[in-house]
This record gives C-alpha cells, sequence and structure tokens, in this order.
C-alpha cells in the first residue's frame, strides 16, 4: 500500500497498481494526508489527518472511518496491543476496543493521561508495539532530539533519550530505531544488538526506515 499527501491510495502487487481515490474524491473536511498505514488480518488501518480510515484488503474498498477525538487534530500512527486499538495524535494517545463497532463516535474511546501533552516544544510521532509494550517517539522542536519511551503498567519510562531517529518500526521480531548515526536493531530483550552504520561499500546510511526479514535488513 501506498498513501499520498493528498488522500490517494495505491495497492502495488506483482508490479501492478491498483488506485482507490475513495479519500481523494471524497467531500470530508480537513487535511487528507496519509501520515501512516497498519495491516491487520484483511484491514488497513489509515492515520489521516482527519480520522482513522479502514480498508477491507480482499475488496479494496473504504469498510469504515474512526474518529478517535472531538479535535480537528489528525492522527499521526495506529497501532494494535491485546484487543485494544491505539490512535496517536500529535499532542497525546487515544485507545478503543478493536471490536467495538462504534469507533466511529469519539465518546467510545479515551484518552491515556499518562501521555502528556507537550506540544508546547515538540510532538509525538510515531507509536510502535514490541514485546507487549507500547514504544511512543517524542521529538523536542527546541532541543533538536527525540525521546523514546515504553510502557510499564499505566505508566511510562524513557527507553532512549537524545536522540535524532526518523522513526520506529517493527521487523523480524526486532525493534529497528532509524537515526541519523544509522541503524539500531534491539532484540528480545531490549539490548541494542547491533548499529548497522556503514554499507559494504563505505557509504555511510541516513535511514527513514528499515525491514528485517530474518537474513537481512533492508533500509
Amino acid at each position: 500500500l501506498i498513501g499520498y499527501d493528498n488522500g490517494n491510495l495505491d495497492f502495488l502487487q506483482n508490479e501492478r497498481i491498483t488506485n482507490l481515490p475513495a479519500i481523494l474524491q471524497s467531500n470530508i473536511s480537513g487535511i487528507k494526508t496519509i501520515n501512516k498505514i497498519e495491516c491487520k488480518g484483511n484491514n488497513a488501518y489509515l492515520a489521516t489527518g482527519f480520522g482513522i480510515v479502514v480498508i477491507n484488503l480482499q475488496k479494496r474498498e473504504v469498510r469504515d472511518t474512526y474518529n478517535p477525538t472531538t479535535s480537528e487534530e489528525g492522527i499521526v500512527d495506529i497501532t494494535f496491543l491485546n484487543d485494544s486499538i491505539y490512535a496517536l495524535t500529535r499532542s497525546g494517545l487515544y485507545v478503543g476496543a478493536e471490536n467495538n463497532n462504534f469507533l466511529a463516535d469519539p465518546s467510545q474511546w479515551s484518552q491515556i493521561s499518562s501521555v502528556i501533552d507537550y506540544t508546547a516544544s515538540g510532538e509525538y510521532s510515531d507509536i510502535k508495539v514490541y514485546q507487549n509494550s507500547l514504544f511512543l517517539n517524542y521529538r523536542d522542536d527546541v532541543f533538536n532530539s527525540e525521546t523514546i519511551f515504553k510502557s510499564v503498567g499505566n505508566q511510562w519510562e524513557v527507553f532512549r533519550d537524545e536522540v535524532q531517529l526518523q522513526g520506529l518500526s517493527v521487523s523480524g521480531n526486532k525493534l529497528l530505531v532509524p537515526t541519523q548515526q544509522g541503524l539500531v536493531v534491539y532484540g528480545p530483550d531490549l539490548t541494542e544488538e547491533q548499529l548497522i552504520f556503514q554499507y559494504n561499500n563505505g557509504e555511510l546510511p541516513n535511514p527513514n526506515n528499515a525491514v528485517y526479514n530474518g537474513v537481512n535488513y533492508y533500509i
């Protein structure tokens, strides 16, 4: 799946592209930008500037639209843990029951109060699940650095601080953290396994994202 700033969506399969312009052509007010895409089962969940759009991957059509907040603040990332769906905005985190059929109603979502609104100096940008914990990335615009928080019960602890990173991803049972210094790889026990800071040809990576298939890293 390929999402665009204008809300357009492409399916790329076997070198063939199928377009789904439902968001692009809709009369929805608000920013239509597709910020992140999270796939689960037969559905793709699109974090957009106006809410969450659920796409049925088999039928390749819009199944539903969720509204985690009553504000015009967009959704920047989505993840799932246990039976819950989490929606991240630039200022906070919202949670709803995954099997709730009424997630279009903001009253069916709860804001997680332990995630403090730091928008006076920065914004949240990424949320991922790894080893049954939530990992939340906060970007501080004042100090030009990021902090990764890890959920511990109902609270949060600093997992990594004062780094310049491009995002978070979970792939091949690894937590991958692309930074300006290279790709940092964490294993299941959350220890740093390696730092990929140079390619075989001597070039230095500046990764935006990464995937691990169990053998190779794709940066």
